[in-house]
């Protein structure tokens, strides 16, 4: 988004969120994996099951997609009048 639309004023708090989404969801694959790792290496028990961690992955879906959904929507103004004129550059070059 940085690269084809100018400045957004609350850009760097969306990316943050995202950030944050991400990094909540990859602490949990880690987890998995160790727990996983773990109970094959040593036969330790572990509590996941498939049920839940797809209802986990959808958590952040949901989370990901309502963001996203929530910061273009404040945006679109903003981003529709820049792709308009992108549009309008480029036909003049057909």
């Amino acid at each position: 988004m940085e690269r084809l639309f100018p400045p957004l004023p609350d850009l760097p708090t969306y990316k943050e969120t995202l950030r944050t989404i991400t990094q909540v969801s990859n602490d949990l694959l880690f987890r998995v994996v160790e727990d996983l790792c773990a109970a094959f290496a040593d036969g330790a028990t572990h509590e996941w099951s498939a049920g839940a961690l797809k209802q986990q992955c959808a958590g952040f879906l949901e989370q990901l997609v309502e963001e996203r959904n929530s910061f273009v929507g404040r945006k679109q103004a903003v981003l529709l009048e820049v792709l308009h004129q992108e549009v309008a550059r480029y036909a003049l070059y057909a």
